[in-house]
C-alpha cells in the first residue's frame, strides 16, 4: 500500500531522535498527504520539544533549520545512512559533527539550530567490514568496507571448507567507503551452488570474516 511505500522510504532516510519525538531528513520523501507528517502546535514555553520548521517532522532538502524548545542539554541521536555526512550549525554558529549521539547546550527557553549536509568528504575512524546486502541473497549481493588510511586490500570468498573461490579486491585503495559486489561466480566465472560462503577483509593488520547465504 501507499502507506507501507512510505514507510519504507521514511526508514531508509536519515534519522534524528529526540526524546520520543523522531524527524526525518535527507531523502527527497515521496509522500502523498504531507499534512500527515505535521506537527501539533508547540506545547506551553518549559516544555521539551524538537521539530523542523514549518511544523513537521520531515524535512527533504539539504538544509533543514530546527525549532528546539528546551533550555539546557539537548541530547539528540542521529542515524545517518549511506555514508552521508551532516553536521548541526548552533546558536553561536559552532559546527559539529553528526554521528551517533550529540549533546548541545541550548542557551534560551526558544531557539534554532540549523541541521545541513556537509560538502567535506567523510573519513572513516576505523576499519569495517559490513554485513552483505541482501542476505540471504540470488543471484546479486553488495559488500561494504570502511578504510580508514591508505592500504593494500584483498577481499576474498571462500566456502565453507575453506577452499577460495573468488577474489573481489587485490589492490592498493584510498581512505573511504567503499564496495564490491559479488554476483555468485567463482573465479572463472562459473556459477557457485547454494549455500554458506564466507567473505573475508584483509586490510593492513585488519582482518575480518563475515557468511553470507547464496540462494538458487
Amino acid at each position: 500500500t501507499a502507506r507501507m511505500i512510505v514507510a519504507q522510504k521514511l526508514a531508509n532516510g536519515n534519522i534524528l531522535k529526540f526524546g520520543k519525538q523522531t524527524l526525518y531528513f535527507g531523502n527527497k520523501f515521496e509522500v502523498e498527504n504531507p499534512l500527515s507528517y505535521s506537527l501539533p502546535p508547540k506545547p506551553p514555553v518549559g516544555s521539551r520539544d524538537i521539530r523542523f520548521s514549518g511544523d513537521t517532522k520531515l524535512c527533504g532538502f539539504d538544509n533543514c533549520v530546527i525549532e528546539v524548545m528546551d533550555d539546557g542539554l539537548l541530547t539528540l541521536e542521529f542515524y545517518i545512512r549511506n555514508g552521508e555526512a551532516w553536521e548541526i550549525i548552533d546558536e553561536s554558529g559552532n559546527v559539529t559533527s553528526c554521528s551517533g549521539i550529540l549533546g548541545l547546550e541550548m542557551n534560551n527557553d526558544l531557539g534554532q539550530i540549523v541541521l545541513r549536509k556537509s560538502t567535506a568528504i567523510p573519513i572513516p575512524k576505523t576499519y569495517a567490514l559490513h554485513p552483505a546486502y541482501p542476505n540471504p541473497f540470488n543471484p546479486v549481493t553488495t559488500i561494504k568496507y570502511d578504510l580508514p588510511e591508505r592500504v593494500f586490500v584483498t577481499l576474498t570468498i571462500y566456502d565453507m571448507i575453506g577452499r577460495e573461490i573468488s577474489q573481489l579486491v587485490n589492490k592498493n585503495q584510498k581512505t573511504g567507503f567503499r564496495s564490491v559486489v559479488w554476483n555468485g561466480t567463482d573465479s572463472i566465472g562459473k556459477s557457485v551452488s547454494a549455500g554458506v560462503y564466507l567473505y573475508q577483509i584483509q586490510a593492513g593488520e585488519f582482518v575480518q570474516t563475515k557468511k553470507m547465504v547464496l540462494l538458487k
